[in-house]
């Protein structure tokens, strides 16, 4: 199955790529501009990079731009699309460097598209309307926005089923599920994710594997879920809400020595924080080990 992944689609599509594990993926910067026939920049239009099982989505600013982080490397295809354009295509070499190396900025990527035949012609928003498409995200985003998550489900799910390929509609259905305590159908959106090894933004893949931490909790007990919240903190270290959770957890167990031991590492770890704050205050209501 096809894994793919958003980036800024306007306020719609939440920006998304996984970073499994930062010493050893190649971390690229790929960035573009879209134009009319007269160099005029094109906002708002659709831009895919696709190689091989993995599609990316971005949308372009006033004026004009786009931009791709973390793409592996080898060849791309990019293809940019945009209501009343006939779509174009382009395919590229991206390089990439070992993330603690530093960052790879490739050459642009420059599309021009000529006024006329309306529609997708590739990719993976193929023969769907995107003008439709983005009234839905909106109407979605709206809802989620607002705390109207009960709302927000169906319009996901009516997503979910018209581009089955955007796997960033199944993390916000997930986030929509959770929002509501509907743990069984939150947990079933966050594995077809983690199945599909979906290219993630970090913070996006700390809350995914966090929130599939939750799940597991809500549904099997703390046993099977502390092992998510570890591997949400080995996924920023910089992060304290994991860490205030598995002290939580310890304090809940009974295990005052564990507790300290994460709640000093969530002090530690993001100081400022609303999590480091929680931390503290739980720390200090504890007695002195002996």
């Amino acid at each position: 199955m096809r894994a793919t992944a958003t980036f800024r689609l306007l306020p719609l599509f939440v920006t998304l790529w996984l970073v499994t594990n930062a010493t050893v993926i190649a971390q690229t910067r790929v960035f573009g501009v879209v134009r009319d026939e007269n160099s005029n920049p094109i906002q708002g239009a659709s831009v895919t990079a696709e190689n091989g099982d993995l599609t990316f989505i971005a949308t372009t600013d006033a004026d004009g731009n786009f931009g791709f982080v973390t793409l592996r490397q080898g060849y791309w295809v990019f293809t940019a699309s945009a209501p009343g354009f006939t779509p174009a295509q382009v395919r590229r070499s991206v390089r990439g460097d070992v993330a603690h190396l530093g960052w790879t900025r490739n050459l642009d990527v420059n599309l021009f598209l000529a006024h006329g035949a309306y529609g997708e012609r590739f990719g993976a928003l193929a023969h769907v309307d995107s003008v439709d498409l983005q009234a839905q995200l909106q109407a979605a985003e709206e809802l989620y926005g607002t705390e109207q998550y009960s709302a927000a489900i169906p319009v996901y799910e009516e997503l979910s089923m018209l581009v089955p390929a955007l796997t960033t509609l199944k993390l916000k259905l997930g986030d929509a599920y959770l929002k509501t305590e509907q743990y069984a159908k939150a947990q079933q959106a966050y594995q077809a994710i983690l199945a599909a090894e979906v290219n993630l933004d970090p913070s996006l893949s700390r809350e995914l594997i966090y929130n599939f931490g939750e799940t597991r909790l809500a549904l099997q007990g703390a046993e099977n879920a502390v092992g998510w919240y570890w591997r949400a903190h080995e996924t920023d270290l910089a992060w304290s809400k994991p860490l205030l959770k598995l002290g939580e957890i310890s304090l809940a167990a009974g295990d005052q020595a564990e507790a300290q031991r994460y709640l000093q590492m969530a002090i530690e770890a993001e100081p400022g924080s609303e999590a480091q704050a929680t931390a503290s205050a739980l720390l200090a209501r504890l007695p002195p080990l002996q």
